[in-house]
């Protein structure tokens, strides 16, 4: 790759990265200091707890994403015990709270292949 274009795509990947960061709620943005803490190379996000020490997730969307089954969910949706506005809810500060923890690492493997 010449030069030029490793920083167009640097360019590229850095516009990106922009706005989908500035597509997460306010609300679900992580602490700089979280981010940098848990986005150390060999850092294991799922045994480090990031989701418990963010406080963005209720102790209930903690237990959607964590413990339940899809059965269940289903199943308590049925019921009504859970509603999709709340299930939705959940997945959705979870996967913000990854996309602020990985995204680099994403943006690098949407490389173009007329870049390569």
């Amino acid at each position: 790759m010449h030069g030029s274009d490793t920083d167009t795509w640097d360019k590229l990947v850095a516009l990106k990265q922009k706005q989908i960061a500035d597509d997460i709620p306010l609300e679900w943005r992580l602490p700089s200091s979280l981010v940098e803490k848990y986005r150390k190379p060999g850092v294991n996000l799922i045994a480090s707890d990031v989701l418990k020490h963010a406080g963005i997730l209720s102790s209930v969307e903690l237990q959607i994403t964590e413990t339940k089954l899809a059965t269940e969910i289903a199943r308590q949706l049925k019921t009504g015990e859970l509603s999709s506005l709340a299930v939705t809810t959940a997945f959705a500060k979870r996967a913000a709270i990854a996309q602020q923890l990985v995204r680099s690492t994403f943006a690098r493997m949407e490389k173009p292949l007329s870049l390569i």
